[in-house]
Parts: C-alpha cells; structure tokens; sequence
C-alpha cells in the first residue's frame, strides 16, 4: 500500500508541474513532499537518499536564484548538478530503491527482454529541475501555439529517427499493443522522457545558449554538444544506440530551440519512444 502510495503522488507531482501555483508556494511542493515521506516510509528511499535530494534542491536553488554570484561559484554549482543529476539518472547514488514492475519481457518476439523500473531517484532529478528552473506552459492558447511550432519537427525527428534505426537493423518493422502498453507509456513518459528532457535541453542546453549568448549561432553548439551527451548517456546498448540517440537528441533539441518549451521536447521524446514500442521491435533486435 505504501508503495502504491509512494508512485501515486509521484505521478500526481509530476501533473501539478503544470497547476497555477499559488499566492505563497508551489502546489507540486505538497505531493513532492508526501512522495518523499511516503517513500522513507516505504523502504524506497533511505536518509541518505534524501538528503542526496534536499542537497541537489539547494544546489538548484542557489544556481537559479543567485543570479548576482561570481562566475566561479555558478561554475561549481552547475558542476554539482550536473554530477548529482548524472548519479540520479544512472542510479549510481546509494539511498534510493527503485521499484521493478516488469521483468523479462518478451515484448517482441524477436527483441531483447525488457525490464522496467519506476526510478524514484530520477523521475526526482527532472521534477526538480523543471520545477525550479524553467517555466511551464499555463494556458490553452500556449500549448496550441507550442503543437503549432514544433509539430513539423516532431514528424522529421521520427522520420530520421526510426528510417536511421531500420537501416542500421537495429529494430525491423513489429506492430503489436501488448497489454502492458499502459503502464509502460505512463513510467515512460513520467519517469524517463520528462527527466532526460528536464537534464538534456532544460539543463545542459538551456544553460549552454545561455553561456554562449554572445554567439549568433550558439544554438549550433548548444543543440549537437545536447544530443551527443544524451547519445553518450546511451552507451550500455553499445554504438548503434549512440548514434540514433545522438540522432534523435538533435531532434529534441532542435524542437526545443525552436519553441523554447521543455513540454515540446518531452512529447517528442514520448512521441518518438511510443512509435518504437507499438510498431517496431522493442528495444532491440537480439542480434545486432
């Protein structure tokens, strides 16, 4: 029951992102709260675990909110959340205990088994990290100007995304709607797409044109220095997963520059990862 309540007001955090805050706070601070305490409880997440999280929270607070601070101190800063990030995305930091939901799944038939995780310890990095350093969407008119910019990026960054991956026999053409479809979008879309877009072109890109304002073509460096660290993150599926995330990177990228949104990288993250599980072989051939 503790688990369940845990993951539930995880989700919920995640939703109230996107909730008018009020006159004194933030309404996503209250579920993101119950989370933790839910999870200390639970056994999900340890003492050491949260004070890695209320930690990486001052880091990102003092990094947004110091505005007036020397160089050398942003610089040490951005230092630390990139390194505490990198340890919560990876699950290399001690304290958390990640809940497995599926295991060994054959979801095509001529794929690589699939494992799946609700990983506390970064689904926490990208609602943090969305929550306190950018802005959200919080109008109608807002988001359909948002699908409006970005939905011709969205079509080319699948194109080239998934003919790249057919061409290298990564995946083969698999279309199917396993009955684990639902849990998997939601932890895909909660827990993966939103916290590697918060950390890849809400962090890292966003601060990079930042630095580099002074450039005319600072986005031609801020968007491939993006996409080829996220195809780094990917180096356990060895190089063809490199590549085609380093291909689809740039496109995320590329969607976010263009609407200066992270809700417009996130879709075309999920957008992208959905096609691959629902018409093609998920993840991966067994033999590459």
């Amino acid at each position: 029951m503790l688990y369940l309540a845990t993951y539930s007001s995880l989700f919920l955090t995640v939703v109230l992102l996107w909730f008018p805050k009020t006159r004194y706070f933030q309404t996503w601070w209250i579920s993101a709260i119950l989370s933790v305490l839910f999870g200390l409880i639970a056994g999900q997440l340890s003492i050491l675990g949260f004070a890695i999280l209320f930690t990486f929270v001052c880091f990102i607070i003092l990094f947004t909110y110091a505005t007036n601070s020397s160089f050398l101190l942003k610089i040490f800063l951005g230092g630390a959340i990139l390194c505490l990030s990198t340890g919560l995305a990876n699950h290399t930091l001690p304290g958390f205990h990640n809940l497995k939901i599926i295991e060994q799944l054959y979801v095509s038939s001529n794929g690589l088994p699939l494992n799946l995780y609700m990983n506390i310890d970064k689904a926490f990095m990208g609602i943090f990290i969305i929550g306190f350093t950018h802005p959200r969407i919080n109008q109608w008119q807002q988001f359909v100007d948002m699908i409006k910019q970005a939905w011709p990026l969205w079509v080319i960054t699948l194109l080239i995304s998934l003919s790249t991956a057919l061409a290298l026999g990564f995946v083969r053409f698999d279309p199917k709607l396993p009955a684990e479809f639902p849990i998997w979008f939601l932890t895909n879309l909660f827990f993966t797409c939103l916290a590697e877009e918060a950390f890849f072109r809400g962090f890292i890109q966003k601060n990079l044109n930042l630095s580099l304002c002074r450039l005319k073509s600072s986005s031609l460096i801020s968007i491939p220095i993006s996409g080829i660290l996220f195809g780094l993150a990917h180096n356990a599926g060895g190089w063809k997963y490199i590549l085609l995330a380093t291909v689809s990177g740039i496109g995320y990228g590329a969607t976010y520059h263009k609407t200066q949104r992270i809700e417009a990288s996130i879709i075309a993250h999920s957008l992208l990862n959905t096609c691959h599980f629902l018409f093609f072989t998920y993840p991966a051939l067994k033999y590459l």
